[in-house]
């Protein structure tokens, strides 16, 4: 199961990429012998096409374990990026599966065994000893700088695991804060990551906070638990 956190924590930090599978333009996604929906959350918007800069901004970071199915804006910032897509990303999210299982039926005794796993090694993906950030660094640093062709250093910090806050029959979500670099150009972010069974699938379920306050913990946590319990009902 590890492989698996692996992948998630790799996608984790940084956002989305393009894939054939952005070419399903509604909520509905052909994975093997299954359909899967996803629903964009309350007042947000699909935008993996709409928007090709920035799309190129996140695909730069993204491990290529993993294809992307929909990430969301909310429909209040369209605007703002239909002007200049150079706009810092300050609430988004992501919703991916990894390349190796999207044609695997996932049974729940694997989802169990997931479940199982997230507790005891969520924290020792980004244990102290920074074998995984260094790996991530890397791979954004390499990323970006062929996206913008200049050198570009990522750097960060030990991420601070604020633990499940969510558990299910079909749902696990969890809550990171990390401080990172860009070029020197510091930032924070509040992230979940939930696991989703859905139609005998394994999606990998993000929410992303920067620029964010204290009361966007809560609020975080209870964005992430509505929109999971919406994708797990639009799938029943």
């Amino acid at each position: 199961m590890k492989s698996t956190l692996l992948l998630c924590a790799f996608a984790l930090v940084f956002a989305c990429t393009i894939s054939t599978l952005a070419q399903n333009r509604s909520d509905r996604f052909r994975l093997g012998s299954r359909t899967v929906r996803i629903p964009a959350p309350e007042g947000f918007t699909d935008v993996l096409l709409r928007f090709e800069r920035v799309a190129g901004r996140l695909m730069a970071t993204e491990d290529p374990g993993n294809e992307p199915l929909a990430t969301h804006f909310p429909v209040s910032v369209i605007p703002q990026f239909e002007a200049n897509q150079d706009h810092d990303l300050e609430f988004y999210t992501k919703v991916s599966i990894s390349k190796r299982a999207r044609t695997t039926d996932l049974t729940p005794e694997a989802f169990w065994q997931i479940q199982s796993s997230v507790d005891r090694e969520i924290g020792a993906l980004f244990g102290a000893e920074g074998t995984l950030r260094n790996r991530i660094e890397g791979n954004a640093g390499k990323g970006l700088s062929a996206l913008w062709d200049n050198q570009t250093s990522v750097r960060i910090d030990l991420p601070l695991n604020l633990g499940v806050f969510d558990r299910g029959e079909r749902v696990i979500s969890s809550m990171v804060f990390l401080k990172y670099e860009v070029n020197a150009k510091k930032c924070s972010m509040l992230a979940t990551m939930s696991f989703l069974s859905v139609n005998q699938r394994l999606l990998f379920v993000y929410a992303y906070k920067t620029n964010w306050v204290k009361e966007d913990i809560e609020m975080l946590r209870d964005f992430t638990k509505k929109w999971t319990a919406a994708i797990i009902a639009a799938n029943m």
